[in-house]
């Protein structure tokens, strides 16, 4: 399996484990919803600034969308809306980032041994 499908596996798994749309996605990332559909299908490459800005909003670095066993969320949030604005999804962004941070710092300083 290319490192393309692996990537597109994975995001698709955490779009539908965080129970977003496509549409919500290509909005919170700016792109148009089919370069998300062809991307989930392993025809288009994300850039890694897109990658990287995806991985925020999950909480999951560039090597777990690169894990051919799936991306590990190290914590799970639940968000309960009918419907997700932008600025919504950057709101999660920033707090997942936080969180992935702090996890990332916990274990540098070893502070856990996950």
């Amino acid at each position: 399996m290319s490192k393309t499908e692996i990537v597109a596996n994975n995001m698709r798994e955490l779009r539908k484990d965080w129970n977003f749309r496509q549409s919500d996605i290509a909005s919170f990332l700016g792109v148009d919803t089919s370069l998300i559909s062809r991307a989930e299908s392993a025809e288009r490459a994300l850039s890694v600034d897109l990658l990287e800005k995806l991985g925020d909003l999950y909480g999951v670095s560039l090597a777990d969308l690169e894990n051919v066993k799936g991306a590990e969320i190290p914590y799970k949030c639940a968000y309960r809306a009918e419907n997700i604005s932008r600025e919504d999804m950057e709101t999660i962004c920033a707090i997942n980032k936080i969180a992935k941070n702090a996890i990332f710092l916990e274990k540098l300083l070893g502070g856990s041994e996950q």
